[in-house]
């Protein structure tokens, strides 16, 4: 019994330090991608401010004096952006999967303890989760998606605009400026699901309480 409770709790221990790891992990992504997403506005809002930055940037830190195909540019913030939200898309969908998982755990501490009650992550974060929390929680996981999604549109309808052409730049960052779009909405798609799932069960267990 006491070998088991004690399996038990260092796992416990574990995956929380995981979790830790995992939010540090999921602001520093987001910190990524809003860089990259104030570049691409930028850019797309005032293309020729950006071409000026980015050519002095280019002559003094690679030594090249002049670089014509600033279009390469912005494919590559795309496409590093792309790869940076699906990051940070992942990590979010962990950090929820290992929610769960510890409050699954903490349940189970609790029912072996008995006289004890371990939630620390679990029943004590959820009733007691701070308002200032619970919006920074909306950022991350509903607001930022949706600028994410207004401001990739502006861009492509602006770069529409400027340039039409099948096969060009414009091709390829059409390319990637939907599938970051369609990633994000299924994203979204998953957090209100499971929002929606969560809101659910707390009304049919305050149903069968009373």
């Amino acid at each position: 019994m006491e070998k088991e409770l004690e399996i038990y709790y260092d796992h416990y221990k574990d995956s929380f330090s995981y979790l830790r790891q995992y939010l540090k992990q999921r602001d520093k992504y987001f910190m990524y991608s809003v860089i990259l997403l104030s570049l691409v506005f930028f850019n797309s809002m005032l293309p020729t401010d950006f071409e000026i930055i980015s050519k002095e940037i280019i002559k003094n830190k690679i030594g090249i004096e002049e670089f014509g195909n600033l279009k390469l540019i912005n494919s590559f913030l795309l496409f590093s952006l792309l790869s940076i939200v699906i990051k940070y898309f992942q990590i979010n969908l962990l950090i929820e999967r290992q929610y769960s998982y510890l409050h699954h755990i903490e349940k189970r501490l609790s029912f072996k303890l008995k006289e004890f009650n371990i939630f620390r992550e679990g029943k004590a974060y959820l009733n007691q989760y701070p308002i200032f929390g619970n919006i920074v929680h909306r950022v991350y996981t509903i607001g930022f998606p949706f600028l994410l999604i207004i401001l990739l549109l502006i861009k492509w309808r602006a770069s529409f605009l400027a340039e039409f052409k099948l096969v060009s730049f414009f091709s390829f960052d059409t390319i990637v400026i939907w599938l970051t779009i369609i990633l994000t909405l299924f994203y979204l798609l998953w957090i209100h699901f499971k929002d929606f799932n969560s809101c659910k069960k707390k009304k049919n267990g305050v149903q069968q309480s009373v």
